[in-house]
């Protein structure tokens, strides 16, 4: 699950945020555009991926961690692959919209949800490893595109091995993905529960919950 989770947050890291740039100076020459007609693509991008965070966390508390980063990722994937026949600008800002959508529901509230349902005693330390696929996504992926794909092979083929890339979450996150370790009859990082007990204290803290008038009146909230 932290494997996935840091894969996750690379690709949104890797193949969003840090290799947008890095088509800028292929796509200015190859249609005419100018850098901030391009770069408009990245505002929509960055925009929606924080628009769609919230609907994407009642997604994944209504359906699962899986099935939201399986579709997150498809999305992503078919976006990036429809870039290999770009066929203006308005090409390019829809395919980045509907990226920043997928990215949002493969990005930080679907992996830390998983990871936080899978880890209690070492949570933190969990979180922390998981966090490293943001930098690491950078790392690898930026130069990986900038100083071999696109010199190797062009932006076409580089922005359909993004596609491809992000693709490859699919399978991943349906078969090996699950939203929290009862769904495979386990428990959270090794704590043995008893399921009389657990159900009593979860009957006990829904008696003790909040309604909304008063959560909003917190100034936890």
């Amino acid at each position: 699950m932290i494997v996935i989770s840091v894969m996750c947050l690379g690709l949104f890291s890797g193949c969003g945020v840090g290799a947008f740039s890095l088509f800028v100076n292929s796509l200015q020459p190859e249609f005419g555009w100018g850098r901030g007609e391009i770069m408009l693509a990245f505002t929509i991008y960055y925009l929606f991926t924080g628009l769609a965070a919230p609907p994407v966390g009642w997604l994944v508390d209504r359906y699962g961690v899986r099935w939201v980063i399986a579709g997150g990722s498809l999305i992503a994937g078919l976006g990036f692959l429809s870039l290999y026949a770009l066929q203006g600008l308005w090409h390019l800002y829809l395919a980045y919209f509907f990226i920043g959508i997928g990215h949002a529901a493969i990005g930080q509230v679907s992996a830390s949800t998983m990871v936080s349902n899978w880890f209690v005693k070492r949570r933190g330390t969990a979180i922390g490893i998981m966090s490293t696929g943001i930098g690491l996504g950078i790392l690898v992926l930026a130069p990986l595109i900038g100083s071999f794909l696109i010199p190797t092979f062009g932006w076409q083929i580089s922005y359909a091995a993004l596609g491809l890339l992000n693709l490859s979450l699919v399978p991943l996150a349906i078969f090996v993905v699950r939203t929290k370790p009862s769904d495979m009859g386990l428990n959270p990082d090794g704590v043995v529960y008893d399921r009389r007990l657990a159900e009593l204290e979860a009957s006990h803290t829904a008696t003790r919950g909040l309604s909304l008038k008063m959560a909003l009146g917190t100034s936890a909230f």
